[in-house]
């Protein structure tokens, strides 16, 4: 329970980061890979 508690944490004090980051991986893809 105690993992579990910190890890949620984690992810709320860093859930700004983890957004950014996968906002620009998606951004990369869709430069690199453009759709019809």
């Amino acid at each position: 329970m105690k993992y579990c508690t910190r890890a949620h944490v984690w992810l709320r004090r860093n859930i700004v980061r983890v957004a950014i980051v996968v906002l620009l991986i998606v951004h990369g893809a869709l430069l690199f890979y453009p759709g019809p």
